[in-house]
């Protein structure tokens, strides 16, 4: 296990009673003082921050590094801001506020292992037309797309096609140089509409198809060759492993490409984290079932449980809503409260909570009686302080 960083040592961002943002440590104890519009953990020793409508950068002590003039601004990750001055336009900055790739992608994201994901205002002119062979719900795709102008279709249909631009996008390096470029999937394709593509142990996973078309899922290692797929749907590696659906179920692959289970889910969009996976079992069945929510009007009938790397029971299904674990605490919710559990499925915090959120650095957030606050790791609530929310 990872060591945790001293209580003191920790700087969680709050949001005081009169609408201002400070920050305090892991005692509880203000060491920001509340004078900021909104404020976000601490990466990397920096922390994001907006103060009049513009973001900046603060150091531990809570003096600007990056002073707040920016539209937007995300970070930092492995030492890159992502950053824009108007909309549409983003750069990349150090740590110091140096601008080392000049804003110039409408679409951008973080770096993870030296690749980000980006769009350009560079297009590529497609050509398309309906397909008389469509049969509504089947595979067969519904409008036939061309790279170059299709002079024999349009000699026996007798009419122009369609004509559409797709956004090129690809992965670029940490000097703004392109190692992968061409029409690959934004955000949609993976886990939810908030992923995107990115690098994760060595692969990232993506999609490429072009506009009207059903695209396909690989992996692509860093230097932007396709190595693993084609696949119906991709989620990212975690542990060694990732989800994949192929012939519409979905199963688990290592990294040579090889199903270590199934594929035989009707639904699997599932991580690993701390060796464990949540899973959902039919006690009926007394059977882990799959990885989606339980059909509605028979919740009563399912609970949540998790497996091991090797795909067996290793915390019996006892639980009505589950989250990852996280520095091997995981958030659980029984009946209609949330408590922690370790990895040997040991209720080690009590489920009192309204809700409850992953751990990060020795602390969670919660909501206790309507009222958000942070614990730490025995259960112990540190903010708000005792007597407000005792007076709450």
């Amino acid at each position: 296990m990872d060591e945790l960083r001293e209580e003191s040592s920790v700087l969680l961002p709050v949001d005081f009673k009169d609408g201002k943002w400070g920050f305090i440590n892991g005692k509880g104890e203000v060491v920001i003082e509340p004078r900021l519009d909104r404020a976000w953990s601490f990466e990397e020793g920096l922390a994001m921050v907006r103060k009049k409508g513009r973001y900046g950068v603060i150091n531990e002590k809570g003096e600007f590094v990056i002073e707040p003039r920016f539209y937007l601004l995300l970070g930092p990750s492995e030492g890159l801001f992502l950053f824009a001055y108007k909309k549409r336009k983003f750069g990349y900055m150090d740590k110091e506020g140096n601008v080392v790739i000049k804003p110039r992608f409408p679409v951008a994201y973080l770096f993870f292992e030296g690749r980000a994901y980006v769009e350009l205002n560079e297009y590529e002119r497609v050509y398309i037309y309906y397909n008389p062979e469509f049969l509504s719900h089947g595979k067969t795709p519904i409008h036939i797309v061309y790279r170059k102008f299709p002079w024999r279709e349009f000699l026996k249909r007798k009419k122009f096609p369609c004509t559409m631009k797709e956004p090129i996008s690809g992965f670029i390096d940490r000097e703004g140089n392109f190692v992968a470029k061409g029409i690959i999937m934004s955000p949609g394709f993976f886990e939810s509409e908030y992923d995107f593509p990115r690098f994760s142990e060595g692969l990232a996973a993506v999609a490429v198809g072009p506009v009207f078309s059903i695209p396909k899922g690989y992996y692509m290692n860093r230097e932007g060759e396709l190595v693993l797929g084609p696949y119906q749907r991709v989620c990212h590696f975690s542990e060694g492993l990732a989800c994949v659906e192929k012939d519409d179920h979905f199963g688990f692959i290592n990294k040579e490409g090889k199903f270590v289970f199934g594929p035989f889910f009707n639904y699997g969009p599932k991580h690993f984290k701390n060796g464990l996976i949540p899973a959902l079992g039919d006690l009926r069945k007394k059977a882990i079932v799959h990885f989606d929510e339980p059909p509605e009007g028979e919740e009563r009938f399912y609970k949540w449980g998790f497996l091991d790397k090797n795909f067996r029971v290793a915390i019996p299904p006892a639980f009505d809503e589950v989250h990852d674990f996280s520095e091997w605490l995981a958030a659980v919710r029984v009946g209609e409260k949330w408590g922690y559990i370790d990895t040997q499925g040991n209720m080690v915090i009590k489920p009192i909570f309204d809700r409850a959120y992953e751990f990060l650095d020795g602390f969670a957030e919660v909501i206790l009686k309507g009222t958000w606050g942070y614990i730490n790791r025995q259960g112990r609530l540190i903010w708000p302080p005792e007597e407000e929310f005792m007076g709450s």
